[in-house]
């Protein structure tokens, strides 16, 4: 017959349990619901064979953060960020959608979770993601063993790819790596996959992960796969997904992308968005300073939602003045975008005055990319 095997201490019975059936082993409890169940508090300087600390080197593995939107269509063939942070797309016409998903057949996490959906638009599309990470490659190419995971159904069932891919500039300037086996069985159900034990030893800077359904498999209009809760991590095997909060996320995903919105910042009346403050100077040009909240990667570029035309209004001492030439950034570093109006409206303002930018509607916003 099976035998536990049991220690005590002076005041708890059970400190240390093992589980004759099976072999599972407790620590404060004599029914160990797993390989090792503790009940109590665990400390330790490393698990998985790495420091403790943030295991998952992605950022918004499990979609919560969607700055740009939460709904886009793809605008061009190129590789591109149009809707949920962190997370690029490829093939003009595709639908990325944020989607609110039940997880619990993929086994593990919570079952309620956000996911990207990737819907085929054209015969010529593709159902692909990817995260390219700055200065990944480095840190991979220690030699130390690091792991892939990641939940994923689709429209029905097919075949897709995973690769990790390398390179020292942009997304689209890479090399596939043979790491992972390339090939995962997707069904109409959810389903976890892990990678475990792989190495790297390429010489690049950054690195990242792509995913993508297999044409033949996914060729009509309106077939798609779904994705969520992608881990890259350090250390020879997968762990269980591990859910940062959004504030984490979101601070990480600005880093990359800034973006100011009618939605968050209001003015002193109804119908006003305020956004930024400036100083009028020679001809009638307004220069302001934009602080980051976050420091971001690089200097970043300005994005707008509309045109310079029809983005704001720039006021000062009751005159308004809408542009084509509503702002640009001089010069800009991790910290601050040093930026003007352009306006050379001499006539309408006064040297010396302030002024401050509201933005037209509700549609319109501003926002600083650092993407690589």
């Amino acid at each position: 017959a099976d035998k536990d095997f049991q220690i005590s201490s002076d005041t708890v019975t059970h400190a240390l349990f093992v589980q004759g059936s099976d072999g599972r082993v407790g620590i404060g409890t004599t029914t160990p619901s797993a390989e090792l169940d503790v009940n109590g508090d665990i400390r330790g300087n490393s698990f998985n064979g790495v420091s403790t600390g943030t295991r998952n080197l992605l950022i918004n593995g499990d979609m919560q953060i969607a700055q740009r939107s939460t709904n886009a269509v793809l605008s061009s063939s190129a590789y591109q960020y149009a809707a949920l942070d962190r997370w690029g797309n490829y093939y003009t016409g595709n639908q990325i959608q944020r989607t609110s998903v039940d997880i619990a057949s993929a086994g593990g996490g919570t079952p309620n979770k956000n996911a990207m959906r990737i819907t085929r638009a054209s015969s010529n599309g593709h159902l692909y993601t990817f995260q390219f990470l700055e200065g990944l490659g480095r840190l991979l190419r220690i030699n130390t063993p690091f792991s892939v995971s990641f939940k994923a159904r689709a429209s029905k069932s097919g075949s897709a790819v995973v690769q990790m891919r390398y390179g020292n500039s942009g997304a689209a300037s890479t090399a596939a790596d043979n790491e992972i086996d390339g090939s995962v069985s997707l069904t109409t159900s959810w389903q976890t996959f892990k990678y475990d034990n792989l190495t790297h030893n390429r010489d690049y800077t950054n690195a990242g992960i792509w995913l993508w359904g297999v044409d033949s498999n996914f060729a009509a209009v309106g077939d798609w796969i779904e994705i969520t809760d992608v881990q890259l991590e350090l250390g020879p095997k997968c762990t269980p997904y591990e859910q940062k909060t959004e504030g984490m996320e979101f601070l990480a995903c600005m880093r990359y992308y800034q973006k100011l919105d009618a939605i968050h910042l209001s003015g002193s009346s109804s119908g006003d968005h305020g956004i930024f403050m400036g100083h009028i100077w020679v001809g009638g040009t307004i220069y302001f300073v934009h602080h980051f909240n976050v420091p971001m990667r690089t200097g970043p570029t300005l994005k707008l939602g509309q045109s310079q035309a029809t983005t704001g209004n720039w006021f000062s001492g009751g005159s308004v003045v809408q542009t084509g030439n509503l702002m640009r950034i001089q010069s800009a570093n991790q910290y601050k975008a040093e930026m003007s109006s352009n306006l050379a409206q001499s006539s309408v303002f006064t040297q010396g005055n302030s002024a401050w930018m509201r933005l037209y509607n509700s549609s319109a916003w501003v926002a600083f990319d650092a993407e690589i």
